[in-house]
Parts: C-alpha cells; structure tokens; sequence
C-alpha cells in the first residue's frame, strides 16, 4: 500500500493484492464519506462498527475516500438563498 494523499476530506491509496479483500481505514466511518475503486463509486461501509472499509478486488488498484456531507451543501445553499 502506498499513501498518495491524506488530508483532512480527501485519503488516496495505491493497494495491491493477488487475492482482493478489504481494505480499512483506522479513521472514524461517518455520513459523508464516499469511496472510489479506480474512479468507480463502491459501496462504503463501517468495519468494527467503527472504521472505513471499502471491496478492493484483486490486482493493483487507486482507492479514494472523500468526506462531503450532506449537510455542508445544504448550508451552502441555504446561505447562499439568504444572502
């Protein structure tokens, strides 16, 4: 595994496995994080009721993880609609 970017809202990884597997982040799961697998949205869920984890199939592969709540362009727009 290789560390591309890890900031704040944005993590990416370059992973490699023969087998495929899970990968999981020691960062807190919450609403808001969505994962990509070579650019291709996958499905994000808690591991440990916990952590991030994302499907990574086999092979080499970029994993991205990119925090947007919903409820940050909700205020945006509102606050935008009211100024």
């Amino acid at each position: 595994m290789i560390w591309i970017e890890d900031g704040l809202s944005n993590v990416r990884l370059q992973v490699a496995s023969a087998e495929g597997g899970v990968l999981v982040l020691l960062d807190c799961f919450a609403d808001g994080w969505e994962a990509r697998v070579d650019g291709r949205r996958e499905t994000l869920f808690a591991a440990n009721l916990a952590f991030r984890a994302v499907k990574v199939p086999a092979g080499s592969h970029e994993v991205s993880f990119n925090f947007a709540p919903r409820s940050v362009r909700e205020g945006l727009l509102l606050s935008g609609c009211g100024w």
